[in-house]
């Protein structure tokens, strides 16, 4: 769901993905890795993630966890 939620919240701000890796600080793999559901990323990267998607952690965390 997490993954899911990144390609969503990427795509409606007209991101690539290597954007998203560029401006959270992370390598393009990874990123690419955590939309395909293969990784869970730390608060920190998370956090990373949201600023750079330009999100609130509700969006971030849609259908993970009670909001």
């Amino acid at each position: 769901m997490f993954g899911q939620n990144l390609r969503r919240l990427r795509l409606k701000n007209g991101l690539t993905q290597a954007q998203v890796a560029e401006s959270a600080k992370i390598h393009k793999r990874y990123y690419q890795d955590l939309e395909a559901c293969l990784k869970i990323p730390s608060v920190v990267i998370a956090a990373r993630l949201r600023k750079a998607l330009r999100c609130d952690w509700n969006e971030l965390t849609r259908g993970i966890i009670d909001n």
